[in-house]
């Protein structure tokens, strides 16, 4: 059974591939591990989906009874969205409360997480930019030195308990080829890495420098406008996180033998031997956006563009004929919520 739960855990830790089929359906298979991902902040909707993982076939879980309540007796009823997801209306995060989902599936099965508090979130000082050189092999098997980008946040300790922390950002990135043709690109964090830190050893004030996104040293030259969501994590929620991180930095393949499951904090009220994948967690959020003016992020030469552009295209100024973004999914109108440098 160990293994057989490890192989089903890293379809859920990695993005789904698409061997997987998704249904959309209220009827929830025998034999099958529930997944839910539950989220309550301070500055968004509570957010939790709910699906069912049976062999290759993932089942998005409709009508069920979704309620989170609170510490002082609070009850908050989701609304159903389709697609296996509920909502709050609006956010009922408040830092020093501390939280429980409740879900009653249509089978007569319930689930419960144990409760979670709130914590306070350090606000973002600032983002910076710094490099770093690497060794490497070139594809002829040499060594080379390869200098590689870093967008770092900066933010502090605000007491001597610990400081455990998540990040989560999008970005838009502003290219131009020539002066008269900007594009826009959309550029979310890769899912597969969960930026995650944590510290009980920091006194109250000590910096910490975290490194957002790390870049190869061929780019492009852009604007680009970073969005970051600073998220504090209480400890548990931090050694969940983390175990995660630390699994799928180590898998090597998609149906490679995987360590044993890593436990949530939900459970089957009436059978707690039932395994049940995901996790709640609680945050305060701290918001910051910060531009980067003419810096050099090479986020696009992915292979899709290489298959759509030809070779010279990369090579010196490229011409005119060169550049559509619309065909490797950019647009040519400004994106309402872009700030220019």
């Amino acid at each position: 059974m160990r293994n057989t739960i490890g192989k089903i855990l890293i379809v859920i830790l990695l993005p789904l591939s698409a061997c997987i089929e998704r249904l959309d359906v209220s009827v929830v298979p025998e034999d099958s591990f529930v997944l839910v991902s539950a989220n309550v902040t301070d500055d968004q909707a509570a957010n939790v989906n709910i699906s069912i993982l049976s062999g290759e076939q993932e089942t998005l879980v409709n009508g069920a009874s979704v309620m989170i309540i609170d510490n002082l007796g609070n009850e908050f009823t989701l609304d159903h969205q389709g697609s296996g997801e509920y909502t709050t209306e609006n956010s009922i995060g408040v830092v020093g409360r501390s939280y429980s989902l409740k879900i009653a599936l249509d089978n007569g099965s319930t689930y419960s997480s144990t409760f979670e508090e709130i914590v306070p979130v350090p606000e973002v000082d600032t983002f910076f930019i710094d490099t770093a050189t690497e060794v490497v092999l070139n594809d002829s098997g040499n060594e080379e030195i390869v200098e590689r980008w870093q967008i770092l946040v900066r933010t502090q300790t605000i007491n001597e308990e610990g400081t455990y922390l998540r990040w989560k950002y999008t970005g838009l990135a502003q290219v131009f080829y020539n002066a008269d043709l900007p594009c826009w690109f959309n550029h979310d964090g890769p899912e597969n890495f969960l930026n995650v830190f944590g510290s009980d050893e920091l006194r109250a004030g000590e910096a910490i420098d975290h490194t957002l996104i790390i870049l190869g040293s061929n780019g492009i030259y852009e604007n680009y406008n970073l969005f970051l969501r600073q998220m504090s994590l209480n400890p548990n929620a931090f050694r969940y996180w983390s175990s995660i991180q630390q699994q799928r930095e180590n898998t090597v393949g998609f149906f490679e033998e995987q360590p044993a499951n890593i436990v949530g904090n939900i459970q089957n009220d009436t059978n707690p031997d039932e395994v049940v994948l995901g996790y709640f967690t609680v945050s305060s959020v701290a918001r910051k956006t910060f531009v980067f003016n003419k810096f050099k992020i090479p986020i696009l030469l992915d292979n899709a563009a290489l298959d759509i552009w030809p070779a010279d295209c990369f090579e010196g100024p490229p011409p005119l004929s060169c550049f559509d973004c619309r065909a490797v999914g950019g647009v040519s109108a400004v994106p309402p919520n872009w700030i220019f440098p």
